[in-house]
């Protein structure tokens, strides 16, 4: 459905029809597509309540129980060690093998390291999204850690306090604590999720779980996502497809700005795959990496611009009026995912474009690359015209511009000096006023003529971009279509011209 209806909102005067494939905010939206990570706005560009957890493997050790080594006293609820049979750390997650000694078997505990040989016990926090935030900034303590922030230790005694202890992997807040941020992300100054490093002991750990992209074996997997940090370190993910199947991963180069990365793999099985993100090596002081707008995708080869759900053929380009809708249906989009003409079907109709009447004064505007050289090949025409206009190239490699007017009369003009190159951008603008038409390549004029009698646009049919429904359909790129119901001065496309040039280098 169209956007809006009435005045274009980019304030162009008198256009009726239009888009702009560089212009992200209102125009181009993207390939069709739909993002696979489960509940985007949740969870690829994060908010509360979102999937994703935390994750150590400091006292992973196969799912087995370890000793932590024999206890020499316990005062004041704090644990002293005679022997050391595995250091532990502060923000360590431990669940015991026995109750006793107040505690309780199969319950997580945090550790707060005081000594080599000396730690405490406290409450742990399983709070999972992010939305805790900090208890004082200046010291780096998050909510999660507040029991041990506040040293809130948890009453123990001697008497059969356990020796045996399980460091369950994938339990959150232990070297690595989420916060939620909810501006200043990459795309729309959006929300993203950051990732705090709260300890520098060389001990794996990330974000991981709970969130899983479903695909089917044989599937074109394309991952993507923006990160950035607070210090240049390498970072690294991986996809897991569970039982052995093999998965995809990178290591990327966070900056302290903002950037983009993507992969494309083939799906080995059809499974909702796991995402781990965790850096590659400790670093020498705390730091975070931030992450934002998570996308996983299917069979396009190549990442498209970020989506919250799914993108239609529909709402993929907006006319910059709001008037029309567009249907992106059948044209192909290139490795930039970037729309191109393939010469063979390709087209773009406007069912419903503009809802006015054009009679004397109208004026086309497009920038135009040939990809390939066929003779005769429309650009933009009045699909089952019988009074209107086409736009196209002539068997001769020439600009051409063509219509029948209230009479029934076929004119066509194609005098200019250009010869079209391949693989060259141009800047277009056909008028017809009144009686006469011309036609501006890049600012100057190209070619004109006048006609006998003043004929109109027909606006009843359908406007057919790339071809003209009898089968020429040009291989093309086609990134800019402005049509006004006014004559642009010579001046004014002038001005235009000037203005696109250099994104065009033309």
């Amino acid at each position: 459905m169209p956007t809006s209806a009435g005045p274009n909102i980019k304030g162009e005067e008198n256009l009726v029809f239009g888009y702009d494939l560089g212009d992200t905010v209102l125009s181009f939206k993207g390939e069709p597509t739909q993002n696979l990570i489960p509940n985007p706005p949740i969870n690829a560009r994060f908010g509360a309540g979102n999937g994703w957890r935390t994750y150590n493997t400091a006292q992973y050790n196969s799912n087995t129980y370890f000793s932590i080594g024999t206890i020499e006293s316990v005062i004041d609820n704090v644990v002293t060690l005679a022997t050391i049979d595995r250091p532990i750390y502060t923000f360590d997650v431990l669940r015991a093998q026995t109750s006793g000694g107040g505690i309780n078997a199969g319950t997580n505990y945090y550790v707060k390291k005081l000594s080599d040989n000396q730690f405490t016990l406290h409450a742990y926090n399983g709070s999972q999204d992010g939305t805790q935030g900090y208890i004082d900034s200046s010291t780096r303590m998050h909510k999660v850690h507040e029991s041990i922030a506040l040293d809130q230790r948890i009453n123990v005694s001697f008497e059969e306090f356990p020796t045996v202890w399980w460091g369950p992997p994938h339990t959150a807040n232990m070297c690595y604590v989420k916060e939620l941020k909810y501006s200043g992300g990459p795309n729309d100054n959006s929300s993203f999720m950051r990732i705090h490093q709260t300890r520098l002991q060389a001990l794996n750990g990330g974000m991981a779980y709970g969130v899983y992209p479903s695909v089917t074996q044989g599937d074109i997997v394309t991952f993507s996502f923006w990160a950035k940090s607070s210090v240049v370190r390498n970072f690294s993910w991986s996809a897991y497809f569970g039982g052995g199947f093999q998965g995809a991963s990178g290591t990327i180069q966070a900056t302290k700005e903002w950037q983009r990365f993507e992969y494309t793999w083939t799906a080995s099985n059809t499974f909702g795959f796991y995402i781990y993100f965790w850096p590659s090596s400790p670093g020498s002081l705390p730091y975070f990496v931030d992450l934002a707008d998570l996308q996983a995708e299917v069979n396009k080869g190549h990442a498209t611009p970020f989506t919250l759900s799914e993108r239609t053929a529909e709402e993929s380009l907006l006319d910059l009026t709001g008037n029309s809708t567009i249907d992106l249906t059948n044209v192909t989009f290139d490795s930039n995912a970037q729309i191109t003409f393939d010469g063979t079907d390709d087209t773009i109709l406007v069912a419903s474009y503009p809802a006015i009447e054009l009679v004397d004064n109208v004026s086309i505007e497009y920038v135009y690359k040939r990809l390939s050289t066929d003779p005769i090949l429309d650009v933009i025409a009045n699909k089952y015209h019988s009074t209107g206009w086409e736009l196209f190239c002539t068997n001769s490699n020439k600009f051409a511009l063509a219509g029948r007017n209230g009479d029934g009369t076929y004119y066509s003009m194609s005098n200019g000096a250009y010869t079209i190159q391949n693989n060259q951008y141009y800047h277009l603008v056909a008028i017809k006023e009144g009686l006469s038409w011309r036609l501006y390549v890049n600012g100057e004029l190209y070619a004109y003529l006048t006609a006998n009698t003043v004929g109109t646009w027909s606006n009843t049919g359908v406007l057919q971009i790339g071809g003209e429904g009898s089968g020429y359909y040009p291989n093309m790129q086609l990134p800019i279509l402005k049509i006004y119901n006014k004559v642009l001065a010579a001046e004014e496309i002038k001005s235009n011209y000037n203005a696109i040039k250099g994104r065009f280098n033309i």
